[in-house]
């Protein structure tokens, strides 16, 4: 408390309260020697801090753009995106079209497991050109047979077509086809030999049976 203005017939004091509620004080006048007490001052605080007037803040960032234009905005991405996907079926629909017609102009998919009896029949000068060769008439096969994309395809690539248009047989044989497509990618030149040839080719002829009696299978 201070004391702000004192003369004979008028005091004023000054309060810095430290917490709020109502309070009611005995008051005295004093000369250091006689006091006189008064009525009790009473007074009330609600707040401790300085009252200032606040304003609310206005939108930041994009958000202040009208709204004529975030709805231009989200038709034309609306637009963009339908547009996108429609480009991106018609671009695969095209490509597998594509691809179905080299098929049907290389005109084995009728007698598949024929042509690739017939083709591994044929003798190679050595036996890393004989593992290549084994590989690329499997693939053809599964081009011809299966009319899914192999040849210059990867494992995992053959595989999720494989998922796509044959799931059945995929559930099926699909480990059989990755190991047997695993080996032949990853095969060692060094440890190579005319077992592991044979053992490989053996594999691939059974396999291409099991393809062949599964592969229409719903």
């Amino acid at each position: 408390m201070e004391t702000l203005k004192k003369e004979d017939y008028f005091l004023a004091l000054k309060v810095v309260p430290y917490k709020t509620g109502l309070f009611d004080k005995k008051f005295y006048i004093t000369d250091g020697q006689n006091k006189i007490q008064i009525d009790n001052l009473s007074f009330e605080i609600q707040s401790v801090l300085t009252k200032k007037e606040t304003k609310a803040y206005g939108p930041y960032g994009p958000f202040r753009l009208k709204p004529d234009f975030w709805y231009t905005f989200s038709i034309s991405l609306s637009f963009i995106v339908i547009a996108y996907f429609i480009l991106l079926f018609t671009f695969r629909f095209f490509k597998r079209r594509k691809f179905l017609k080299s098929i049907l102009k290389r005109g084995n998919h009728l007698k598949a497991s024929k042509f690739f009896v017939v083709n591994l029949r044929r003798e190679q000068k050595d036996l890393i050109h004989s593992i290549k060769y084994l590989d690329k008439i499997f693939k053809t096969f599964l081009e011809d047979s299966l009319f899914i994309p192999a040849l210059n395809k990867t494992d995992k690539q053959i595989m999720k077509n494989l998922k796509k248009y044959h799931p059945t047989l995929y559930k099926k044989e699909g480990r059989n086809i990755y190991q047997f497509l695993s080996e032949m990618s990853g095969f060692n030149k060094d440890k190579l030999s005319t077992k592991i040839y044979f053992d490989l080719k053996k594999f691939c002829q059974k396999l291409v049976f099991l393809i062949d009696e599964n592969k229409d299978l719903k």
